[in-house]
């Protein structure tokens, strides 16, 4: 599996949704979207912009969150 769907994947679960359709019509229906650190060895997430591909990450110090919708490929 790769990065991007297994991080997907993390984020659906760790929100509480059930699948990405839920995940993204909740994000579509709000200004802030879910969003997840990419680095391998930290699932830090919070709640950014839905356009977010490069979003600071407080556990890591690093530009390495992204949002629920660009991990879905929906921006």
């Amino acid at each position: 599996m790769s990065l991007r769907k297994d991080k997907l994947r993390k984020l659906i679960e760790m929100q509480g949704f059930t699948d990405e359709l839920e995940l993204v019509e909740a994000a579509l229906s709000d200004a802030v979207c879910p969003t997840i650190c990419m680095n391998p060895d930290c699932s830090y997430t919070e709640e950014m912009e839905p356009d977010q591909r490069e979003g600071w990450c407080p556990e890591c110090k690093t530009n390495s969150m992204m949002s629920g919708l660009v991990l879905a490929g929906i921006i």
